[in-house]
């Protein structure tokens, strides 16, 4: 089989990452960390669509972006404490991460798409948008959402905290798989089983850190994937982990014909991969 096209969806953003004992300022964001995940681990060439300010040119690290030229100065910021107890995210330059117009490359780059990811980060992907980008992509495209993006509000102090998915009767049909953290809202577990049970999507995958990954899918009983634990001292980098845990997701189910569970075996290996900086 040839190598798919992947088309990922969602703001880029410069991330401040306060983790592991140590601080860093680099790329980040859902579809920078799938995109780079693909290119090494895979030999991909993962297209990203997404709004981006100059400021952003210098973390490229080589992934195509299109549009091809900055709408803006500033790029989307987050700030991400995380400690061995809790994880907080302050956001900035929100307006700088509103969807981008869908030029003609990006419309032929979706025309062609084999995998297609929504990685939101903020709730700005508004039903009628997403409905937009998945009109344009290939009959036989697979489809995977992550939710996160949609559970997200930004208050006044930049802090990041739950939202209900208000979008998902309108969002979630659009797609084949859904990926959902017990990490990005109290409600996950719930919410993951619902969605299948209201046949909202075929089939979610939540994700439960050292306790691997709970598939629901519809007509099926919940499967549970187990993965191999990581000792907390053996952590190097945890952030991006849950989108490499995703990005692998996508490309193992549609090399193995859609089998889902298989392919979250093969994500929470490579999610373990990336906690000890193997990826």
């Amino acid at each position: 089989m040839e190598n798919p096209n992947v088309v990922i969806a969602g703001p880029v953003c410069i991330d401040h990452n306060e983790t592991e004992g140590r601080a860093y300022t680099g790329w980040g964001s859902p579809a920078m960390y799938m995109a780079t995940y693909l290119r090494r681990a895979h030999d991909l060439e993962p297209v990203v669509l997404s709004a981006y300010g100059e400021d952003f040119l210098p973390h490229q690290d080589g992934v195509q972006l299109l549009p091809e030229q900055p709408q803006a100065i500033d790029t989307l910021q987050f700030r991400n404490i995380i400690t061995s107890s809790h994880r907080s995210w302050y956001a900035e330059n929100i307006d700088s991460a509103d969807p981008p117009e869908l030029d003609e490359a990006s419309i032929a780059a979706l025309g062609i798409a084999d995998i297609f990811i929504l990685g939101t980060i903020l709730p700005n992907y508004s039903p009628d948008y997403v409905k937009q980008l998945v009109s344009a992509l290939p009959d036989h495209c697979l489809k995977a959402i992550i939710v996160q993006g949609y559970l997200r509000h930004v208050d006044d102090d930049s802090l990041v905290s739950p939202r209900i998915f208000e979008e998902a009767e309108a969002v979630l049909p659009l797609f084949d798989v859904a990926i959902i953290s017990t990490d990005d809202h109290p409600e996950a577990s719930k919410m993951a089983a619902e969605w299948c049970t209201k046949s909202l999507i075929g089939a979610t995958v939540l994700t439960q850190g050292e306790d691997g990954a709970t598939v629901f899918e519809v007509g099926e009983e919940p499967n549970q994937v187990s993965t191999e634990r990581v000792s907390p001292d053996e952590i190097v980098d945890s952030v991006g982990c849950g989108d490499v845990f995703v990005a692998e997701l996508a490309y193992a189910a549609f090399i193995n014909g859609g089998h889902i569970v298989k392919a979250t075996g093969d994500a929470n290996r490579a999610a373990g991969n990336k906690l000890l900086a193997r990826t």
